[in-house]
């Protein structure tokens, strides 16, 4: 946010910080950049919907959110599509075995709806798929499970408008399968994050990329992605991406708060604009 509050000046804008309890004061802005979990039961969506109403450009709005948010949504938006995916099912209680079988184990078990790592587990074998299947159906009458594919680490690109903000490799955690876990004390261990210049993104990695945001929209997005033998395959889609100073900004640098506060800029202007003929 310091960095944001430093380069907007650059593009004719002034920034500034609110909280959960500025969703009154919402019409003083010409846009609004959520930097908070978004989910649509958090107050990020109550404001994301707000400011739409409004009129005034929202990044992430609430679209994005909402199809961003749910694994369902995505899992079949990717097959409608035709974005190349590990193998996937939606099961309920009845079908879970059946579809977990048909994959193969290990395989992913992940909560439609749920974010980050508690709500995505690995099942190695048909007892441990019982147990974590139990528990996640007290939460949801439906799970998603895909095929596990192992990975040195994965690819995650930042896609802002249709066009590529930033390129990353997020290296697993040591001796872990995810790009995090969870230490004895509670504590979460990072796996290290390598940016990368665009440019040196594999073409096909890049071009998968750009063509799954589509399938979301126009806002903000990180698309996250594994190299196969077979070709890239595109695991999830987040709105509301991390961006943390010496991570994604590694190698792009101030070019990525230059982008997002540009897209601002441009799209206060035609609102204006539009507002104007009216």
């Amino acid at each position: 946010l310091t960095r944001f509050a430093a380069v907007a000046p650059r593009h004719g804008l002034l920034f500034e910080r609110i909280g959960c309890d500025d969703l009154s004061r919402l019409s003083e802005f010409d846009a609004l950049f959520i930097r908070t979990v978004t989910a649509i039961d958090h107050y990020s969506f109550t404001f994301a919907q707000a400011a739409e109403s409004l009129g005034i450009p929202v990044i992430d709005d609430p679209q994005s959110i909402l199809r961003c948010t749910n694994k369902v949504y995505m899992h079949e938006a990717f097959q409608r599509h035709g974005i190349a995916a590990p193998r996937t099912a939606i099961i309920s209680r009845r079908s879970s075995f059946e579809a977990a079988r048909r994959i193969g184990f290990p395989l992913i078990v992940k909560m439609p709806d749920g974010t980050f790592s508690q709500s995505v587990k690995k099942a190695d074998g048909e007892a441990q798929f019982d147990a974590i299947t139990q528990e996640m159906f007290r939460r949801s009458p439906l799970l998603v499970i895909q095929e596990f594919l192992p990975t040195a680490f994965d690819w995650r690109i930042g896609v802002l408008a249709g066009r590529p903000l930033f390129a990353c490799k997020y290296h697993m955690a040591e001796g872990h399968w995810q790009i995090a876990k969870m230490t004895r004390d509670g504590e979460s261990e990072f796996g290290h994050v390598e940016a990368l210049e665009i440019g040196a993104v594999p073409d096909a990695v890049l071009a998968l990329a750009l063509r799954s945001a589509q399938v979301i929209g126009d806002g903000l997005y990180d698309i996250d992605l594994k190299e196969t033998p077979a070709g890239p395959v595109v695991i999830e889609i987040n709105d509301n991406p991390n961006l943390q100073v010496g991570c994604e900004d590694g190698v792009e640098g101030e070019r990525v708060y230059d982008t997002i506060l540009a897209t601002f800029a441009a799209r206060i202007q035609s609102r204006a604009g539009t507002r104007e003929h009216a």
